[in-house]
């Protein structure tokens, strides 16, 4: 049900909305699933799209839990260039 909400939230353009909501998915999926499952590293995928288009008012604050997400469930995050952008835009904006 999250990850039809997240779809509708970035449809409708509440791209902050549908990173809270991809986010969530991930973590339960990696909960349940597996950090390492197909459908969690989905789910964070889909969460680091939207906050791409979370604008830079707001983007630190999303941004965070993104980031932790993706620590939690990327692969090598040192080396993840999703997990290096958005670290990166956190850390200007904040």
């Amino acid at each position: 049900m999250d990850a039809l909400l997240a779809d509708l939230a970035w449809l409708s353009g509440g791209h902050s909305l549908a990173v809270a909501r991809w986010t969530s998915v991930a973590l339960a999926r990696a909960g349940t699933e597996g950090s390492d499952s197909p459908q969690a590293r989905f789910a964070a995928r889909q969460a680091a799209a939207a906050w791409k288009h979370v604008p830079d008012a707001s983007a630190a604050d999303v941004g965070r839990p993104l980031l932790a997400m993706l620590l939690q469930i990327a692969p090598l995050p040192e080396v993840n260039p999703i997990v290096r952008t958005v670290r990166r835009r956190v850390e200007e904006l904040d």
